[in-house]
């Protein structure tokens, strides 16, 4: 193996663990940070929903469904409404007719949480949705809403696993360009590296022929100068 290859090939493995570690700290960080993200920004909506909720006029039972439906587009999850015996009143997802159909939901345990502690957080698998889901659940104060004391939001950890799924592949192409760039300034640097070691064992060569003429060249004021 030539000087310069092993110049060439310790400088791009010291990139190349440089890169793994670093892509594989960032894709750690991301594989906690993205879920934390969608948790708090899923509660924040859930509490925007329901200060809303606690102003709100009277309203049937089909007018608080199409309320369900309209906050469930803007926040862009699964709202539902519940009633203080657990009944739902309205959900984003059902029909008005579907809804005596949807079993009480007075035990789940992010409603439970919510109304014992003004905040209820919960992960489970929806057999409704067919998919693990995150819920968020806050208390809604209106006694003109007879029907509704707290509203829930929901959205699919699917749609989590996608955007980390994004960001992975975001991390592994900045890292192939990133290990490019350092093949490029290993490739480059040994090349530099080499031409000077070699220019040094040329003169070398020719003061043991006889000829102590001094060099033209300036080597520098590193080792190798």
């Amino acid at each position: 193996m030539t000087f310069r290859t092993r110049v060439f090939a310790t400088a791009l493995a010291a990139s190349a663990i440089t890169l793994a570690v670093a892509v594989g700290l960032a894709a750690y960080y991301l594989r906690i940070a993205v879920p934390e993200r969608v948790e708090r920004s899923l509660v924040t909506q859930a509490r925007l929903a329901a200060a809303a909720l606690s102003h709100r006029s009277p309203a049937t039972p089909a007018e608080l469904d199409a309320e369900a439906d309209a906050l469930g587009l803007l926040a862009s999850a699964r709202v539902t409404f519940i009633a203080r015996d657990g009944t739902v009143t309205g959900d984003s997802d059902l029909s008005l007719d579907a809804l005596g159909q949807v079993e009480n939901h007075a035990a789940r345990p992010e409603v439970v949480q919510a109304h014992r502690e003004g905040l209820g957080l919960a992960r489970r698998y929806s057999t409704t949705v067919g998919a693990e889901m995150l819920y968020v659940a806050v208390p809604v104060n209106n006694p003109a809403l007879s029907g509704l004391a707290s509203v829930r939001m929901a959205v699919p950890l699917t749609d989590v696993g996608v955007q980390l799924a994004a960001v992975r592949r975001v991390a592994l192409a900045a890292g192939a360009a990133g290990l490019a760039a350092a093949l490029a300034l290993a490739w480059g640097s040994s090349a530099f590296l080499s031409r000077r070691v070699r220019d040094i064992a040329d003169v070398a060569s020719r003061y043991s022929e006889g000829d102590l003429s001094r060099p033209t060249r300036d080597y520098g004021s590193d080792e190798i100068g």
